[in-house]
């Protein structure tokens, strides 16, 4: 609303929002219209020679909502982190394997770099990703 109340909008506008929140995405299309109008009082009555002058007034129309309770920033973080495990194992030649703590170091590692990479992408188009794993986990030797 408050995207409204500063602006003036002589033609009908279409606005989509959307919001990305951790577990859900909603999307709201609104329309947005400008026109005087001559605000009613109760003060003025037919026999009043005052005319009230005209106002602009902003029509605020939500045309249609829409939301998906499966995409979310956490969804997100898991397809990111999803796409690193599967590159590093292909660097490695191998599976990582849960169990050892080098490799819950390293899943670790790769999804606070996942959180990184999704913050760097709303803002830019692609994003440099580096994770330097322990000489152990490169070699699977257990620690």
């Amino acid at each position: 609303m408050n995207f409204a109340m500063t602006r003036a909008f002589p033609t009908k506008e279409h606005h989509l929002f959307y919001d990305s929140g951790s577990l859900s995405t909603s999307a709201t299309l609104v329309s947005f219209h400008t026109y005087p109008a001559v605000p009613a009082s109760p003060l003025i009555g037919k026999s009043s020679k005052y005319t009230p002058a005209k106002v602009n007034t902003t029509h605020v129309e939500v045309l249609g909502l829409g939301f998906d309770d499966t995409l979310g920033g956490q969804r997100l973080d898991a397809l990111i982190k999803g796409m690193l495990v599967a590159e590093f194992e292909a660097k490695l030649g191998r599976p990582m394997e849960d169990g050892d703590d080098e490799t819950f170091k390293a899943l670790g590692k790769i999804g606070k770099e996942a959180a990184r990479v999704k913050a760097i992408l709303s803002a830019n188009a692609d994003a440099a990703v580096g994770v330097r794993l322990s000489p152990a986990l490169a070699r699977h030797e257990p620690t």
